[in-house]
């Protein structure tokens, strides 16, 4: 069954071009709905550390561009910065 892609859901996996801590720990794409207009997402989230949250995700959050969609990006709602605290 080929793959299929859901409304405000996604995918990640990890990076296996990780070459340095620059790059993201994972990459991967979703897609969300905005009045109607559909947009895909690039995510690429970097493993942190921290004494106060512990182990979290730190996220980096865009628009596909246009060479990769087929169109000219046009959202204009502002996304949030994610961080997810994971369970120890």
């Amino acid at each position: 069954m080929p793959f299929e892609r859901h409304l405000c859901s996604g995918t990640l996996f990890h990076n296996r071009n990780k070459k340095d801590a620059k790059h993201p720990d994972l990459k991967g794409d979703a897609l969300i709905e905005i009045d109607g207009v559909q947009y895909p997402l690039e995510i690429a989230p970097w493993t942190r550390q921290s004494e106060r949250f512990g182990k979290f995700l730190s996220l980096s959050i865009e628009l596909k561009s246009d060479r990769d969609f087929g169109r000219a990006p046009t959202l204009s709602t502002a996304l949030m910065l994610l961080t997810w605290n994971t369970a120890s």
